[in-house]
């Protein structure tokens, strides 16, 4: 059952998830929000303090990094399943991928693409269980804009930074 589904995810275009019942949690303003005109990526910053992943079936996730190449990986789906997973990271310039190892063998590799902007990932992934590619992606999520608008002055940086 659970195969069939993902099978029909990877194969229709565009994915189409159930309205959340969750607030928009994401932290990263948009384009025309960001200011100071820093150069990527920012403050030197490339791959961030999290990333904010969506993939296929309506899952969602928190990717966090714990030490060196080693990352937690959270996932949950709308209707309340949640999974958590080691991974192990591999970054060169641009291109990313990311291993999540399961018991007996099994694992996912994620390969993607940095955007130009030092924003956002776009990719495909693979399963030991699913040899089609999936589409996934991700946003990269920096503390110094995590911290609400509201409490800061315009283009003021976290006061960590």
């Amino acid at each position: 059952m659970m195969f069939a589904s993902l099978v029909a995810a990877a194969t229709v275009a565009p994915l189409e998830c159930p309205p959340s019942t969750v607030a928009d949690t994401s932290v990263i303003p948009p384009a025309e929000n960001r200011t100071d005109g820093r150069p990527p990526a920012p403050y030197g910053d490339v791959l961030g303090d999290a990333w904010e992943i969506e993939e296929v079936s309506c899952w969602k996730g928190i990717w966090t990094p714990r030490t060196g190449r080693t990352w937690d990986g959270y996932w949950f789906h709308p209707t309340g399943e949640r999974v958590k997973a080691t991974l192990e990271l591999w970054r060169e310039v641009r291109h990313v991928t990311m291993v999540r190892r399961h018991s007996h063998g099994r694992y996912c590799r994620y390969d993607g693409e940095i955007s130009s902007d030092w924003w956002t990932i776009e990719g495909r992934y693979t399963c030991t269980w699913e040899r089609t590619p999936m589409r996934w992606h991700a946003k990269i999520v920096r503390i110094e804009y995590a911290l609400p608008a509201l409490l800061r002055e315009p283009g003021e940086r976290h006061p960590r930074f």
